[in-house]
């Protein structure tokens, strides 16, 4: 390590980071074609990539892609339990969170 950067520890230290705790914008994956080997259109909105909301747990007619018992619609099988059922990104322990979802499945 570099010894420049190594603070003294007979001095007082703070450190600040600066973190956006709850971006809005969201990317999108639509099919391509009709061809089930093309490649999908993917839009990642790099500026704001989460891992909250990508496959939100509303109202099929609001964007939801799962279920309240977590099933992806339009599936007989296929459930998500991870954090990315969540529609807002949370300001708390977000593992915590996961697994009181996952406890449903």
């Amino acid at each position: 390590m570099d010894p420049s950067i190594i603070p003294d520890p007979s001095k007082h230290h703070i450190t600040i980071a600066a973190v956006y705790m709850r971006p809005f914008s969201r990317g999108n994956v639509h099919l391509a074609s009709t061809d089930p080997l093309a490649l999908p259109r993917i839009d990642p909105n790099y500026l704001a990539i989460q891992d909250f909301g990508s496959t939100s747990m509303l109202p099929l007619n609001q964007g939801g892609v799962v279920d309240p018992n977590l099933k992806v619609y339009g599936t007989s099988n296929v459930y998500i339990a991870d954090a990315s059922i969540i529609p807002l990104e949370i300001v708390t322990h977000t593992m915590a969170t996961v697994y009181a979802n996952a406890h449903k499945v």
